[in-house]
């Protein structure tokens, strides 16, 4: 963990290994050693550390990750709530667009113009 933390760390908090599953980690750091690559304008993450880094969480990683619970299907009502909430929450940081119909529908979608 100190070349996690050496290298991993001195950009962001470092992972557990098992937020992710195994086949997933390999990619993962290739793609942070690239990150900071482009950042620094060199190899900021040497190939052996590189190497023992990738080791280190594909070994300490799940196979897999276990399913989320799912105990029942949403009613129509509670799955557009859900839509709307979401939806709602693009619109108020600028990613969505909103209009408001005349009949008083509300419509999603477009650009925001931001």
């Amino acid at each position: 963990m100190v070349l996690v933390r050496q290298y991993c760390g001195a950009c962001h908090n470092v992972p557990s290994p098992d937020i992710l599953p195994k086949h997933s980690w390999p990619a993962v750091i290739r793609t942070m050693a690239d990150i900071g690559k482009q950042r620094t304008g060199r190899e900021y993450i040497p190939a052996d550390a590189l190497r023992d880094i990738t080791a280190l969480y594909y070994g300490s990683s799940p196979t897999e990750l276990p399913a989320l619970p799912f105990d029942e299907v949403p009613s129509p009502a509670e799955a557009a709530s859900a839509v709307e909430f979401a939806l709602e929450g693009l619109h108020l940081t600028r990613r969505l667009a909103k209009d408001v119909l005349d009949d008083g529908r509300t419509v999603y979608g477009g650009d925001t113009g931001a």
